[in-house]
């Protein structure tokens, strides 16, 4: 959680995408 907020806020395109699979 605390990982996609920072992710997001560098990259909210690949975020998205390593957070979807992680989800």
């Amino acid at each position: 959680m605390t990982i996609h907020c920072t992710n997001t806020k560098k990259r909210p395109l690949k975020a998205r995408v390593t957070v979807s699979p992680l989800d």
